[in-house]
């Protein structure tokens, strides 16, 4: 999921899940994010918002400080597009 561009729905059809809900409560579960959010964190591109609702909901520290300046610069890249 984290290598692909394909979409999330064709991703959980693809391992299993059967559709996207099924796929969204099995993170939520195991990792506590849904799997939108961990694909955004491992390009480096999460919106303040999800941080803030991931340290909210797991109490860890932001993802955002972690973040390299050429993450940032990627991120704004893939926004315009």
């Amino acid at each position: 999921m984290e290598d692909t561009d394909r979409t999330i729905d064709v991703v959980a059809q693809q391992t299993g899940f059967g559709d996207r809900n099924r796929m969204r409560r099995a993170f939520l579960r195991a990792y506590g994010q849904p799997p939108q959010v961990i694909r955004r964190q491992s390009r480096g591109c999460v919106p303040i918002k999800e941080i803030a609702l991931a340290e909210a909901l797991t109490g860890a520290g932001t993802p955002g400080e972690q973040r390299s300046a050429a993450a940032r610069r990627a991120c704004a890249r893939r926004r315009r597009r």
